[in-house]
């Protein structure tokens, strides 16, 4: 993780900790819910990259507006 781009008043092990713990509770969340299909949701590949990165936009930009 590049973490030249963090804010400097946020810390980076709660950062990090914050981007893996995420991932982790996405990634257990799709195992579940394909576990039981013939392809173990590897059709769904790109839909779930997809998701991710669009979730991981929003670690990034952050949920509240800035003002100025």
């Amino acid at each position: 993780i590049d973490t030249s781009k963090f804010r400097e008043d946020i810390e980076y092990e709660k950062a990090v900790h914050l981007i893996y713990v995420f991932i982790e509770a996405m990634t257990s969340k799709h195992i579940d819910a394909f576990r039981s299909r013939p392809d173990k949701g590897l059709s769904q590949i790109d839909m779930l990259l997809e998701e991710l990165k669009s979730y991981i936009d929003i670690l990034k930009k952050g949920a509240y507006e800035s003002k100025s």
